[in-house]
Order: C-alpha cells, then sequence, then structure tokens
C-alpha cells in the first residue's frame, strides 16, 4: 500500500507553488489566492478528508487521482444545492467523455460518498480549493493546496 507519511512544509516549495500558480494568467490578478490559512492548513484538511480511501492508492498516480476527485467533490459542495447536478454532469463529461453508463455511476456515487463526507464533517470548511500540487519525496509525499475563502453561505 502506498504510505503517507507527513513532512514539514518548506518555503522553497511554498514560493515555487506560489510563482507556478500566479504565473497562470488565470490567477494573475486573484488577490484572494493563499497558500495557507491561520488554524488547519487545506493540504491537510484535504488529506483528512480523503484519509478513509486511502487505501485505494496504493502508487502516488493513483492517490493524485484521489486528490483531483476529492478537489472536485469539495468544490462542489461549497455551490448551492441546485446547481451541483450540473457541474458534476460537466466537469464528468469533459473529463471522460467516451465512458460508459456503469463509469458515470461509479464516479456519481463517489462523488455522492465524498459530498456527504464533507457536509458531515467539514461543512464550516468554505476554501474553495484554487489548485494542489502533490510532489514525491523521499519520506513519501508532500501536498500543497491554494485556495481562495468563500463568505456566501450555501444554499
Amino acid at each position: 500500500m502506498f504510505k503517507i507519511k507527513k513532512r514539514k512544509q518548506g518555503n522553497n516549495r511554498l514560493v515555487a507553488f506560489k510563482n507556478k500558480l500566479l504565473a497562470n494568467d488565470e490567477f494573475k490578478d486573484d488577490k484572494l489566492v493563499r497558500l495557507s490559512e491561520r488554524g488547519n492548513k487545506l493540504s491537510k484538511v484535504l488529506e483528512r478528508f480523503v484519509e478513509p480511501y486511502q487505501y485505494l492508492s496504493t502508487t502516488m498516480a493513483e492517490y493524485e487521482k484521489l486528490i483531483t476527485v476529492a478537489q472536485l467533490a469539495w468544490n462542489v459542495s461549497l455551490l448551492p444545492a441546485k446547481e451541483r447536478a450540473q457541474v458534476l454532469s460537466d466537469a464528468f463529461k469533459a473529463s471522460m467523455p467516451f465512458a460508459d453508463e456503469k463509469a458515470t455511476e461509479e464516479f456519481q456515487a463517489t462523488i455522492n460518498v465524498l459530498l456527504e463526507r464533507k457536509m458531515r464533517y467539514f461543512s464550516d470548511d468554505r476554501r474553495f480549493i484554487v489548485s494542489f500540487e502533490l510532489k514525491e519525496t523521499e519520506k513519501g509525499h508532500h501536498l500543497s493546496v491554494a485556495s481562495t475563502q468563500l463568505s456566501t453561505p450555501v444554499e
């Protein structure tokens, strides 16, 4: 099984991640992007969010896919309920345009489980995940997360 080991974040790694984000025109003028939040770092919260499903990831690539799906579920949970289904449908079609019905159902079931977990255990966390970076280290992995704080309540 793929082991996740905790590692202290180095300033150089964070600066490099921040520079990478800010170099992207999409985030260039976004003053809300930040790499950490007072209190719980979103990278650590996200790791706790996916912890029950870690056993499904035996490689770094599989863990990155898990984090990607978790990011989608996390962000969709911040939308009004009436918008979630359409956003998920659009995201699935864009990422897997030739998927069969079984794959679609499995995707929806996975997202629904993650949405329920987010709403049950992390509902007060209103940070929107803008981007993440997962790097392999000699001690396991290092997850960096950039986020924005949303103030609008979920309907």
